[in-house]
């Protein structure tokens, strides 16, 4: 749920949000009842041990606007292969972000299952097709990626 860093729910630093210059997520879960009504067995074995019974708007990404002043665009990347998450999550966040107009594209790969599109060229091409024409600089020594961040109710 990297995305929630850049909505208003999150009280997030403002030296992070003023140097974010783009973001991309890949194969994200945004709202959690929409991912409940595609996988019902998700419940007990995943939604419930991390987030409580519900109710579930309150983690729903869907729900929130983006912190005011923030204009940086957005890449979000699914595989229609994947069978953990649906493309359905990604489709609703598109959606979402077009209406509170942030610049957003999505892509969509049948490339096997969850997160086996990270491996992929055609990954690599979509990241690099969306930063280069915003003058992104590519450093691999200064280069990173955030996997996970603590989760405090």
């Amino acid at each position: 749920m990297i995305s929630a860093l850049f909505f208003e729910q999150m009280n997030l630093c403002p030296q992070i949000l003023q140097s974010t210059a783009a973001v991309i997520l890949s194969e994200g879960i945004y709202d959690i009842d929409s991912l409940l009504r595609s996988f019902p067995t998700y419940r007990d074995w995943f939604i419930e041990p991390v987030f409580g019974p519900g109710p579930y708007h309150k983690f729903s990404i869907l729900n929130s606007t983006l912190h005011h002043g923030l204009d940086f665009p957005w890449l979000l990347i699914h595989s229609e292969g994947d069978t953990l998450v649906d493309v359905r999550q990604t489709t609703e966040m598109h959606d979402h972000l077009r209406g509170l107009q942030a610049s957003v594209t999505i892509s969509l790969f049948d490339k096997g299952e969850h997160d086996a599109i990270l491996e992929t060229e055609e990954y690599v091409n979509a990241v690099k097709a969306f930063l280069l024409p915003r003058g992104a600089i590519y450093e691999e020594e200064k280069a990173c990626t955030i996997t996970s961040l603590p989760y405090n109710r």
